[in-house]
């Protein structure tokens, strides 16, 4: 899921190798991006761009407001799943963050590869600017270029930073998530929460205070519980402002 970053009432949504462009909650347009046999995983927005991938393929996207239509700007093909992409607009960069911890950058028409100093595999990445994140399955946190922490809480399966301090926010299989102080060579823990009932899938930030939701559809933000789904599972989660968008396990929305 994404929210268009100029217009809240416009959502591109996901659905297998599709892209659904949503307004006021009414379906405008659908475009097929990929191969049939493809799942779109995460749609970011970086300017007018829309930034797609699906195992190993990213495909960059331009969207017309005026005429809702989707034109495929560019490609990649990588050596790698995809875990986490990043844009750099003042420098036309692309980053990603790959299935075993590769960090891999495009610039100017070239490509560079930086392989991990331990090879895993990655759950969850996130990326801002310079600072790259994923974990594994150990519950493994690294920030790569400067530390690997071992967490308490099983498998990692969000990751997120803040746009506005020096903290992450993080989605784990022990029915946890946590909320950590961020410093060049650790991590200090200053928040959980571990009243979830299962897996905690996603978390982000909403108004400077962590937010997650787990397998029971409810969303946990601020000391409060809300069931937002009646099928069992959120698949996805969109921030912008003071819009939340979620996606059920059924194709439904809120």
């Amino acid at each position: 899921l994404c929210i268009d970053q100029n217009h809240t009432n416009i959502v591109f949504a996901g659905v297998g190798p599709s892209i659904f462009v949503i307004q006021d909650q009414k379906i405008i347009k659908r475009a097929i991006i990929m191969e049939n046999s493809k799942r779109i995983l995460s749609i970011q927005q970086f300017s007018n761009l829309l930034f797609t991938y699906s195992e190993n393929i990213l495909i960059i996207i331009s969207f017309s407001i005026e005429t809702f239509n989707l034109h495929i700007v560019s490609k990649y093909e990588f050596p790698d799943i995809i875990k986490a992409i990043f844009y750099n607009e003042e420098i036309q960069e692309i980053s990603a963050i790959l299935g075993h911890g590769q960090i891999l950058q495009i610039k100017q028409g070239n490509q560079t590869i930086r392989n991990p100093k331990n090879w895993v595999i990655v759950t969850a990445a996130t990326i801002k600017n310079d600072h790259f994140f994923y974990g594994d399955s150990f519950g493994t946190l690294t920030y790569a270029g400067h530390f690997d922490f071992e967490t308490e809480y099983g498998t990692l399966f969000c990751i997120k930073e803040s746009n506005t301090t020096n903290q992450i926010v993080t989605a784990h299989e022990y029915k946890a998530a946590c909320l950590w102080n961020l410093e060049d060579d650790h991590i200090e823990k200053v928040w959980e929460c571990t009243d979830f009932p299962s897996r905690v899938w996603g978390c982000d930030f909403f108004k400077g205070f962590p937010i997650a939701f787990s397998e029971d559809g409810c969303i946990h933000y601020n000391g409060q519980i809300y069931q937002v789904h009646r099928s069992k599972t959120i698949t996805a989660m969109a921030i912008n402002d003071d819009t939340i968008i979620t996606s059920g396990q059924y194709g439904t929305g809120t």
